[in-house]
């Protein structure tokens, strides 16, 4: 049976409203020592992904105040997400490994975030498939 999503991803972290200003995101992503934040809208559907590049490149660098600019402002979609039924196989893991801040956000039929797929979750996964024990060898997962 195919390895899904839902089997290896990791719960949502705390998000941020996309009202909120970009100096909440910021504090946010020191205090998880994370590279992303999920925005999401008042009506908790998930906007995208605030990544620290964002705030420094189209936020400090371009000279705008941190405490007044949205977050919602400075996303330029939501690029990539995952649903958790879907498969974990090649084109998932070349989508993760593609993304900068190396997780892809798993969202349900409604929009609203219901976890992370991140590089240590694939690869924890990876560490629990059993080897066999007479060889040594450990079998090709599902992605393989």
């Amino acid at each position: 049976m195919a390895t899904r999503v839902r089997d290896v991803m990791s719960p949502p972290p705390p998000v941020v409203l996309g009202s909120e200003p970009v100096m909440i995101a910021a504090q946010q992503l020191r205090a998880q020592r994370a590279a992303a934040v999920p925005i999401r809208g008042d009506n908790n559907r998930f906007l995208g992904m605030l990544t620290t590049g964002d705030i420094i490149n189209r936020c400090v660098a371009g000279g705008l105040d941190t405490r007044v600019t949205t977050t919602a402002s400075l996303l330029t979609g939501c690029g990539t997400v995952l649903s958790p039924g879907d498969v974990l196989d090649n084109e998932v893991l070349s989508q993760l490994l593609a993304q900068g801040f190396s997780s892809l956000p798993v969202l349900d039929s409604g929009g609203t975030l219901v976890g992370l797929l991140t590089v240590d979750d694939v690869a924890g996964y990876l560490l629990t498939i059993p080897n066999d024990e007479a060889t040594g060898a450990w079998p090709e997962p599902d992605f393989w």
